[in-house]
């Protein structure tokens, strides 16, 4: 049950958040301009309150993630509050096959020592509607700026040798949930809790 009122905090501005055909024509019925899926994460300090949202269509290689930040003391419920990134933090890599990198969760390590983002992208540029759905879900290690901020990094191709808990030698592809370590599927539904109440921030 809420407690307070929605309060919108975010709506599409910026043209990389309005993208909505694809660069082989493809394209909705009508133009469709996305912030969906958010997502709390917060600085080393715990100081900064971090919103990552998806962006632009996901049938598109222009889906791709947003930052909105807050100081952890202020009035998180006052959209002035809230400061938004003017450029993607998580967008597509062409050069590497990696497109429409969006949807993030976050997942600490069993010892707590470092933290993995989830998310979803494609090795194809363009999905269709309707379709048999092209994205899955991906795997791979953070680490932090020099301000303690998240560093995402870039999205990497699914063969990136890699290292750590638990990418098993490349980044992890993930085909089903059941392939999910029994703390990464906890954190995910930890993650969607997150998700379901800050999507009334959105709306």
């Amino acid at each position: 049950t809420l407690a307070t009122k929605r309060v919108m905090i975010s709506q599409p501005e910026y043209e990389w958040e309005r993208q909505w055909i694809n660069p082989d024509g493809g394209r909705t019925a009508y133009p469709i301009y996305v912030n969906e899926s958010p997502q709390y994460f917060h600085s080393k300090d715990n100081q900064t309150v971090i919103v990552y949202y998806s962006a632009s269509g996901c049938w598109s290689p222009y889906y791709c993630t947003g930052m909105l930040t807050a100081d952890a003391d202020s009035d998180l419920l006052n959209p002035a509050s809230w400061k938004k990134s003017p450029v993607p933090v998580f967008q597509q890599k062409p050069e590497d096959g990696v497109y429409g990198p969006a949807g993030l969760s976050f997942i600490p390590s069993p010892d707590g020592t470092e933290w993995y983002v989830l998310y979803q992208a494609r090795s194809i540029p363009s999905g269709n509607t309707g379709e048999s759905e092209t994205r899955n879900p991906r795997l791979q290690k953070i680490g932090w700026d020099a301000n303690g901020m998240p560093d995402l990094g870039i999205p990497l191709p699914v063969k990136t040798p890699s290292s750590g808990w638990p990418l098993q030698g490349e980044i992890m592809c993930l085909r089903s949930h059941e392939s999910l370590p029994e703390v990464v599927r906890h954190s995910l539904l930890r993650s969607i809790d997150w998700s379901l109440s800050l999507w009334t921030l959105f709306v």
